[in-house]
């Protein structure tokens, strides 16, 4: 990324790019952007508790843009799922983690099908682009894009009040 794209990253998501993740991730010649064992990670800590879904998401943000660290590794993403377990009262064995990120053939379908039904949603109600989030209240579902996921926490909590408000509208 040029200083530029940096710049107008930080001012659109509010996201803090450290120097240690640019030096160590962003320009690493052999670095890989991969985000297939966190999204796994992200699919399993959501099994037994889906409030934990977006907890590690964060978790696993911050290590890759504030603590430089190689998020497409399993040991790493393992890691941060087991912090994340164990701050929310669930143990999580951190090798065993490790090991079923990449090999484990249910976590893959489970992620996959998951994966195929949101992408399935996401065409239904023509949501393009990056990023997106879609929000389902009840059986309503819409996506939301752009400005209502750049703003922060508030800014996202205040689109998908929206949403909630359109799913159930006060007549």
């Amino acid at each position: 990324m040029t200083r530029q794209q940096i710049q107008k990253a930080i001012d659109l998501t509010g996201q803090i790019y450290t120097s240690q993740y640019r030096g160590r991730v962003l320009r690493n010649p052999h670095g890989v952007l991969d985000s297939l064992f966190a999204t796994r990670a992200i699919v399993a800590l959501g099994e037994p508790d889906r409030t934990l879904e977006p907890v590690l998401l964060h978790a696993l943000q911050t290590a890759r843009y504030v603590d430089a660290r190689d998020t497409a590794d399993a040991s790493v993403v393992a890691g941060v799922a087991a912090k994340v377990s164990a701050a929310h009262g669930h143990s999580l064995d951190e090798n065993a983690f490790a090991a079923k990120l990449p090999d484990d053939e249910g976590l893959a379908n489970l992620t996959g099908d998951r994966m195929r039904k949101t992408l399935a949603r996401m065409r239904e109600l023509s949501g393009t682009g990056v990023p997106q989030l879609l929000a389902t209240v009840g059986d309503h579902h819409e996506v939301i894009q752009d400005g209502g996921l750049y703003g922060g926490a508030e800014t996202v909590l205040n689109a998908i009040r929206a949403v909630t408000d359109r799913a159930f509208p006060i007549h």
